[in-house]
């Protein structure tokens, strides 16, 4: 197709899209015939979709392009292109759409398919399996495991993985292929793709069980190891979470892995009390600051912890050790947020202490995530942002008020006090955010 229009004729074609009105819905439906008849007006149409700024203009000016019946080899890349790179949502449904009907038409999957499998530029086979994701393309999903398997190019390989996620319309070829790049493709980029797609299925068979857990245990990228994590969360199957629960324990995993087993862990929630016991485990004595972290979350997201874990978990608070492990302890009870008054009260008083800016720290946000924590709690907290040295532990105490909300006038004078007077700008940001959030009508 060839360029006919300039750029204001464009314009006045693309407003009457979508309008309502008569004579407009007339004049867009005669351009569109005029374009369809002459092979021409195309090229402007997708300069105008590219150059323009307002995303509303964009998604009109995709949605012309639904209504023209042979946009071409390269309207279809400048399309697929424009998916990519367009991140308005509004923008993206109507290219998509447009996608859609094109690739409904015999003319436009032959394009389409084309630019996937036969494209000299890896770029634009990428674009094109990621563009049959997007519009769910059921009958391209051959073509995808094809690419998956085939293409030379990594990214190309990755993309096709994804969009058959997107799919969603699985037979046991498909899934056995998947599993085979999982097992077998030498790029860790296809690997990691292959094990967030068998998580997104419903019924992967014992044999993609098997390869997550093979992929949890062996692969050589921890990234690959996490996503499988990821992917075992999601089946819920009974031998994925004890393998979960064996890779926790392993002390020789990185401890990136052992950050992505917890999260998976958080994510089952029901994990029974030999994963409760080794996450704690690693909660306390961990080395790395990331993964009980990461342990103190996933507590907060467990729903069969019993209140002697709780418990446990209070007394390492109580104890007098390293303040690095009480903060973790600290952070976990603020997630799991039911820990009776005990345990607040065992918050409560480490803040009455000279104690670490960390641990200080970890204890008010503990505190402003439980948020029912009585007057002397919240009395506890107005006292360190009036006083305390620590711009750090300051700022904290101002967001844990502006957490709980319903702190009284005294408190609200306080932060009021904090925004107007306080040297620190982090402070005084907190400060603001919180009064916004009391004051909130």
């Amino acid at each position: 197709m060839i360029s006919e229009y300039d750029k204001k004729e464009i314009e006045a074609f693309i407003k009457t899209i979508g309008d309502t009105g008569l004579e407009n819905r007339k004049r867009a439906k005669a351009f569109i015939d005029e374009i369809n008849d002459t092979k021409k007006g195309v090229p402007d149409i997708i300069k105008y979709l590219e150059e323009e700024r307002n995303p509303s203009i964009r998604m009109r000016a995709a949605e012309a392009l639904r209504g023209i019946e042979d946009i071409g080899e390269a309207g279809i890349k400048a399309l697929i292109r424009l998916l990519e790179k367009d991140k308005e949502l509004l923008v993206r449904k109507a290219l998509i759409d447009a996608l859609a009907d094109i690739y409904n038409t015999a003319k436009g999957r032959e394009i389409l398919n084309r630019c996937l499998e036969k494209d000299n530029d890896a770029s634009v086979r990428r674009m094109a399996a990621k563009a049959l994701g997007d519009i769910k393309a059921k009958e391209g999903a051959a073509l995808l495991v094809k690419s998956m398997q085939n293409d030379e190019n990594r990214r190309v390989r990755a993309s096709s993985i994804e969009a058959l996620r997107n799919i969603k319309d699985f037979s046991l070829t498909y899934i056995d292929a998947i599993i085979k790049s999982l097992k077998e493709d030498k790029d860790s980029e296809v690997r990691k793709a292959a094990a967030k797609v068998l998580g997104g299925i419903k019924d992967i068979g014992e044999s993609g069980v098997k390869a997550l857990i093979d992929s949890l245990e062996h692969d050589k990228d921890p990234y690959v190891r996490g996503a499988a994590a990821e992917s075992l969360s999601q089946i819920k199957d009974r031998e994925g979470l004890l393998a979960l629960i064996d890779c926790l324990k392993n002390k020789s995993n990185q401890s990136i892995v052992r950050a992505f087993v917890i999260d998976a862990l958080g994510n089952i929630e029901y994990i029974g009390q030999e994963g409760i016991d080794a996450i704690i485990n690693i909660l306390v004595n961990d080395d790395n600051t990331m993964v009980r972290a990461s342990a103190a979350r996933a507590l907060g997201k467990i729903k069969d912890i019993k209140q002697n874990n709780i418990d446990d978990i209070i007394n390492y608070l109580n104890k007098n050790i390293a303040s690095h492990i009480r903060a973790s302890a600290a952070s976990a009870l603020g997630n799991i947020k039911d820990i009776g008054q005990a345990g607040i009260n065992s918050i409560i008083k480490i803040l009455g202490n000279d104690e670490t800016i960390m641990l200080k720290s970890s204890a008010i946000d503990a505190l402003g995530n439980i948020k029912d924590i009585g007057q002397a709690g919240i009395d506890t907290i107005i006292e360190i942002l009036k006083n305390d040295t620590s711009s750090l532990v300051k700022s904290c105490a101002a967001k844990a008020l502006g957490n709980i909300k319903d702190i009284g006038e005294a408190g609200i004078d306080i932060i009021i006090n904090i925004l107007e007077n306080d040297e620190d700008d982090e402070v005084r940001k907190a400060a603001a955010e919180a009064l916004s959030i009391i004051t909130k009508v």
